[in-house]
């Protein structure tokens, strides 16, 4: 499990519940393609991404529901950059190719008889070739003033283990490096009005272990700024994240959603990270729903990036997703309702968005799936 993980721990870990949500059934196949166009002089980190994804939720009883998520996706990574002949040992880069991936996550709710407290526990699976991941996810969720306001609490635990590839073909395959990582979150969801909702939460995670991408490397240069030699990227076996979120909407009417939703977080890496998305929802019709958004978002280059260095550094690394770069980012989607079958609502979903880095990075990607709910 690499470094991209403490994302993935946010976006698939720590689940929060409702005690009004709906069971649901949904499915989306999904495809992703980023381009590079810039980043790293001598490394492509353009890739191609698709698959399929499932969410289940179905009420067991009154107060006890079952629910379940998953992904399955092929990734095909590009090939390795040629590189430049005064590079004297650059004749072996390997590239991590063609890579299929499974995450699955599910687990319980259970809420308290008189409906003000909600428990879910939850467990984890991840795998691909040469990492498999495991963990625990567990939230707990306290609403008061009649649901007006929500508290929530979750954590998660994520241990996975990683078999080392490098770049010049080498392999360390005698023994599985573990990767633990922790995220803890403290939410608060207040309605202010019949019109007015916001939302707050904190998150510090943590992971240990090896952090480098060992598909990674540093191109050094000379003092005349011609690149000479390939090095392994070097990082901390420790990362701390800190994180804040934040979220209002206002709804003036049924059918209008207007939001604004921030967030920022720093690590002991130096990356310093914010963002900002305006968004909106509006019903077009009977059964027709649009969403749209735009993110922007601006980071700050990790202290270990070196563009152009002379010298191997204690930690260095190259990676254009630790560097310096704006991203604007566009996207909406569109629900569009079905006749019924089986006495149940149906709806298909479609959806796309895109963005583009400063950096010379960018991609487009989208989804159709259905989705029923009762």
């Amino acid at each position: 499990m690499n470094r991209s993980a403490l994302v993935a721990l946010l976006v698939f870990g720590a689940r929060a519940a409702s005690a009004e949500q709906p069971d649901r059934a949904a499915f989306d196949l999904y495809v992703f393609s980023q381009a590079d166009e810039g980043g790293h002089p001598f490394r492509d980190e353009s890739f191609l991404n698709n698959g399929v994804r499932t969410d289940l939720r179905i009420a067991a009883s009154s107060r006890v529901a079952i629910w379940h998520n998953a992904s399955f996706a092929i990734l095909n990574n590009a090939d390795p950059t040629a590189v430049p002949a005064t590079i004297g040992n650059g004749t072996t880069l390997s590239a991590s190719g063609v890579v299929l991936y499974l995450d699955s996550a599910g687990g319980i709710e259970w809420t308290s008889e008189d409906g003000n407290w909600i428990f879910t526990p939850g467990l984890y699976y991840h795998h691909q070739s040469s990492i498999i991941a495991g963990g625990a996810d567990v939230v707990l969720q306290h609403l008061m003033a009649g649901g007006d306001t929500t508290l929530i609490l979750s954590y998660s635990f994520r241990l996975g283990f990683r078999k080392l590839y490098y770049w010049d073909g080498t392999e360390e395959l005698d023994h599985s490096h573990p990767t633990p990582s922790h995220t803890l979150l403290f939410g608060w969801t207040q309605t202010l009005s019949p019109s007015w909702r916001m939302a707050l939460n904190a998150i510090y995670a943590r992971q240990t272990g090896v952090l480098s991408n060992t598909f990674g490397y540093v191109t050094l240069f000379d003092q005349a700024g011609v690149p000479r030699h390939l090095v392994d990227e070097l990082l901390p076996t420790t990362r701390n994240r800190f994180q804040l979120n934040g979220r209002l909407r206002w709804s003036p009417e049924i059918g209008l959603g207007i939001g604004l939703d921030a967030s920022g977080y720093a690590d002991d890496w130096g990356v310093k990270h914010f963002a900002v998305e305006p968004n909106f929802e509006i019903e077009l019709g009977e059964g027709l729903r649009l969403r749209a958004w735009y993110r922007f978002s601006a980071q700050g280059a990790t202290k270990y990036f070196r563009l152009l260095p002379t010298t191997i550094a204690r930690f260095q690394t190259q990676d254009s997703d630790l560097g310096s770069f704006a991203m604007h980012s566009p996207g909406m989607e569109l629900t569009i309702g079905l006749p019924d079958w089986a006495d149940l609502d149906w709806h298909l979903r479609i959806g796309g968005f895109g963005f583009w880095r400063t950096d010379g990075i960018f991609a487009v990607g989208g989804h159709t799936g259905v989705v029923t709910e009762w």
